[in-house]
């Protein structure tokens, strides 16, 4: 009786043990499948991603051309391309892209925020910060947006709004930390220099090598009349290879 129990449980083993080969087989069967071929437009498309990380813009351009060719519906491909124009700085023809892909998706912040960057580089603040407002307006959250609006008002002297943006940036992505380089210099234009100081320290947490920050930090310490930690500041800059804090030195007689 006992050796016949033992019989039937080997055999439901073994049955169990057939099924799960089974199931293996087939999932291996279908691991084999041949992938479903992409589309030939976004296998342009990639191809033109690989060549812009690679930074062959101009490569890149012709494989964007390539898909827009096969498919001129695509907003992606248009706002692409313009970031490849605009690398090699044809803002121009950047806009017109970007021009292109907010006709098909009126909806695509990204597209306007890029624009925005390329109508501040022909020196079209008005119309770049416009651009900005659009992409905040679409997509509220996005931190990058805010400071590239912060840098145009900057640009205009609007000082002010220049620190609000850079505030709600860092409130949406703290470690966002290029912005705390420039609110440090803006708060250096406003005579916020303990503010400043407190965004240095920030900065060269971030990035102990930033020649830059350890130099402004010490012209900011200079205003608040702390020359020792001035002078440790401007020297440690010039031992980064900081052309003008090396040359403040040599005209004061002193080493680093």
């Amino acid at each position: 009786m006992f050796m016949r129990e033992i019989s039937k449980l080997l055999s439901i083993i073994f049955l169990i043990a057939c099924f799960v080969l089974f199931l293996n087989s087939l999932s291996e069967a279908d691991d084999k499948k041949p992938q479903q071929a992409k589309a030939p437009e976004w296998e342009l498309f990639e191809k033109g991603n690989g060549f812009f990380m690679s930074g062959k813009y101009q490569e890149a351009i012709g494989a964007y051309t390539k898909a827009i060719d096969l498919n001129p519906k695509v907003a992606l491909f248009y706002n692409n391309r313009g970031y490849a124009y605009r690398h090699l700085e044809n803002f121009k023809k950047a806009i017109e892209d970007y021009n292109k892909a907010i006709v098909l998706d009126p909806a695509y912040a990204g597209a306007y925020n890029n624009r925005g960057i390329a109508y501040g580089k022909l020196g079209n603040h008005t119309q770049e910060i416009a651009d900005y407002n659009k992409a905040i307006e679409l997509d509220p959250d996005d931190a990058v947006v805010y400071y590239d609006r912060g840098i145009a008002h900057g640009k205009i002297g609007r000082y002010q709004q220049e620190l609000a943006d850079y505030n709600k940036a860092l409130q949406l992505d703290p470690k966002l930390t290029a912005v705390y380089y420039k609110r440090a210099a803006t708060h250096c234009r406003l005579g916020n220099f303990y503010q400043a100081i407190a965004d240095f320290d920030k900065a060269v947490e971030v990035n102990p090598k930033d020649a830059d920050a350890y130099y402004n930090r010490g012209v900011a310490y200079g205003r608040t009349g702390n020359y020792d930690k001035e002078l440790d500041d401007i020297k440690r800059a010039a031992r980064l290879g900081h052309a003008g804090a090396r040359q403040l030195l040599r005209k004061q007689g002193l080493d680093w």
